[in-house]
């Protein structure tokens, strides 16, 4: 397959780096449906059902951020497509059925499909259900501003560099004061899966909230493009997605050393983490501390545990990383209303893990019982147009990408 960039066509094999995109099988679906089936009927939702069997294409050669978006912008439309940051494993499995396996790190690697070992020039930045600011709505009109809002959120280094963004399939369906979206960067040097789950983790560390899915930085994780289907009903956006342009075109990224714990709060220590919802793990955090609408620091450090644990279950909830979080936000809050001693006190490790203890006992099962997929009996799936065999499929996105590229 060959893409034309700067008038000259580049091999696949020679291009900086490649877009691996799975097909699901007949009858699955890689986005959410969403039906009103009349006037008063309440939304239903069908949750993403991709199966477990896809076809891989052959990898898509990309050199720039603007490359990697007009992929995105035409996968948007696909809705059987997704993509993931493992390249297949070996040629053969390519145009064929496989599982979408992939685990483990060199010689312990098992599975169908592995990203290279270098990492990839390219990262997404999955935003879930961000507590916008108060007075900040998710409307078509406010998308950009809410845009450079969690860009400035993000270290440094990515505030003035292009992106391209797009809603996600639930944003705007139901709630108008929390946005879930993806960011997609351009590395300067690619990066392996490893050093971006660190570096996110410190990130969301300094940041006070979850604000980068580390689990997107391995072989296999998904990565949903396509558009959702709404049945019955408008798509409250009917524009999801775009490209901001600015000074740079890569980002680069400055990795946490081996012994860093965390990067400094500086501005994002504040009232960024207001959430207008009032409730949340960001909120709750914003709350720690004697500022215009705080709460002192005992009762919202015993939210925000909670809030936290409620949300991750058990399972999800990293102790250590929830510990700095809180800890790191008790430390730099507006203590004005409390001596020197009381703040020593509360950034205690006994304090802050009592709190998380009691969050455990409480609510540490409580997050599996509300992630379980809401399926809604008598919603099939809607494609647009019929099924095509893997050849045609290959052929079609040959066609549109080299008339794009």
């Amino acid at each position: 397959m060959k893409f034309k960039s700067n008038n000259i066509s580049t091999p696949c094999s020679r291009a900086l780096d490649n877009v691996t995109i799975l097909w699901t099988g007949p009858g699955k679906v890689a986005t959410k449906q969403f039906a009103k089936m009349s006037r008063k009927s309440e939304i239903t939702v069908a949750q993403y059902d991709a199966g477990y069997l896809f076809t891989a294409m052959k990898p898509i050669g990309i050199n720039s951020i603007e490359e990697l978006s007009a992929v995105l912008k035409f996968l948007e439309k696909q809705h059987r497509a997704l993509v993931i940051r493992g390249a297949p494993d070996s040629d053969e499995i390519i145009g064929r059925p496989v599982t979408r396996t992939g685990s483990g790190e060199g010689i312990d690697f098992k599975g169908n499909f592995r990203t290279p070992e270098a990492g990839r020039h390219y990262i997404e930045i999955d935003v879930d259900k961000y507590g916008l600011p108060i007075g900040l709505k998710l409307t078509s009109r406010n998308l950009q501003q809410i845009c450079e809002h969690l860009v400035q959120l993000l270290p440094p280094e990515f505030h003035s560099a292009s992106f391209h963004w797009q809603l996600s399939s639930s944003a705007g369906v139901f709630n108008k004061i929390r946005v879930s979206i993806h960011l997609w960067f351009w590395l300067t040097s690619p990066v392996p899966d490893t050093a971006l789950k660190s570096w996110a983790k410190h990130v969301n560390s300094a940041a006070g909230i979850s604000l980068i899915d580390a689990s997107l930085f391995q072989h296999v994780q998904a990565h949903y493009t396509a558009a959702p289907i709404f049945i019955g009903m408008p798509d409250p956006f009917p524009i999801r997605s775009g490209f901001t342009t600015k000074k740079s075109g890569s980002v680069d990224l400055q990795l946490p050393s081996p012994d860093a714990a965390i990067y400094t709060l500086g501005s994002l220590g504040n009232a960024t983490f207001k959430s207008s919802e009032g409730q949340g793990f960001d909120y709750f955090l914003g709350r720690i501390g004697d500022h215009t609408g705080g709460d002192g620091f005992h009762r919202p450090i015993v939210q925000a545990a909670a809030s936290y644990v409620a949300d991750k279950g058990a399972e999800g909830t990293d102790i250590k990383v929830l510990h700095s979080t809180i800890r790191q936000r008790v430390l730099n809050a507006d203590a004005s209303k409390h001596s020197p001693a009381d703040i020593a006190d509360r950034a205690s490790d006994a304090q802050i893990r009592s709190a998380i203890d009691s969050a455990m006992r409480k609510f540490g099962n409580s997050a599996n019982q509300r992630r379980k997929s809401r399926r809604i009996e008598g919603l099939s799936a809607h494609f647009q147009g019929d099924y095509q065999d893997v050849s045609t499929i290959q052929d079609s996105l040959d066609a549109i990408l080299n008339s794009v590229f």
